[in-house]
């Protein structure tokens, strides 16, 4: 079973919380930097925390997908969730502040939607099923590759410069998985993979050579992201098919470019 299989962005958002909940009693500026494993006012821990702002994020989406008996019920506790992890009736500097915001109710609820989404949505970037991000880091550090050393006349250069940072975020979000888990690694590589096909579409047509070289690096992508989402392998013809789909999308884009 994969190590993500039973790891939404709930269940990583729970496991943060509840570190914080069973903390000895001590004040959030001390307890926050040390489950976070960085100094409170650095960059990093403001990175981390907006991130696990974005599990929250992804599991209200998730729960907003549910049938709507279920939805109904659990969106009752996502006020408490969102209240544990930024405290804004709490003085961050008060004893016993980040211990005592959320109850073990709270918490047992949130483990338990984690499950049901896990239950679910199986297979997608909700919940990943697959254990193998060494091939999708692989394919980011190709693109931070062929970004770096695509020309100034092929793609606009502040368009390149936000797609590395694109990128860069991802393999960061890749390296730091245990922490934020696979969800929160397929929603961006998502993301990611539509930014750089969208940003194919302006190379320009007497550039063949670096329109094939953008295309086949989009489509080992999805393939690895596919694989990772997934959790099973795709068939040769399945690899087949998606060589000719690329194929396909590419004369589309170029009869609408020349009309």
């Amino acid at each position: 079973m994969s190590r993500f299989s039973s790891n939404t962005s709930a269940h990583h958002l729970h496991e943060i919380l509840q570190l914080v909940h069973t903390a000895p009693p001590d004040r959030a500026v001390k307890v926050w930097p040390a489950v976070l494993s960085s100094d409170l006012g650095s960059a990093e821990f403001a990175r981390k925390h907006a991130e696990l702002v974005a599990l929250l994020a992804d599991t209200v989406h998730d729960i907003q997908a549910l049938p709507a008996q279920q939805r109904d019920r659990v969106m009752r506790y996502v006020p408490g969730w969102w209240n544990a992890l930024v405290l804004p009736d709490h003085n961050w500097n008060a004893e016993s502040s980040s211990s005592h915001v959320i109850n073990q109710q709270s918490l047992d609820m949130l483990a338990a939607t984690a499950d049901l989404i896990a239950g679910n949505y199986s297979g997608t970037a909700a919940a990943p099923s697959g254990d193998n991000l060494e091939d999708l880091r692989t394919q980011c550090q190709g693109w931070l590759t062929l970004l770096q050393e695509t020309p100034r006349n092929t793609v606009r250069e502040n368009l390149t410069e936000a797609l590395i940072a694109q990128v860069s975020h991802l393999i960061w979000l890749i390296d730091n998985a245990d922490t934020f888990g696979g969800a929160r690694v397929a929603t961006e590589a998502n993301s990611v993979v539509g930014a750089l096909a969208q940003a194919g579409l302006e190379i320009p047509l007497n550039q063949p050579e670096q329109q094939g070289r953008w295309q086949k690096a989009v489509y080992g992508f999805i393939v690895a992201l596919t694989l990772f989402t997934t959790g099973s392998e795709l068939t040769t013809n399945a690899i087949d098919a998606g060589h000719g789909l690329v194929k396909e999308i590419s004369q589309t884009v170029q009869d609408i470019q020349q009309g």
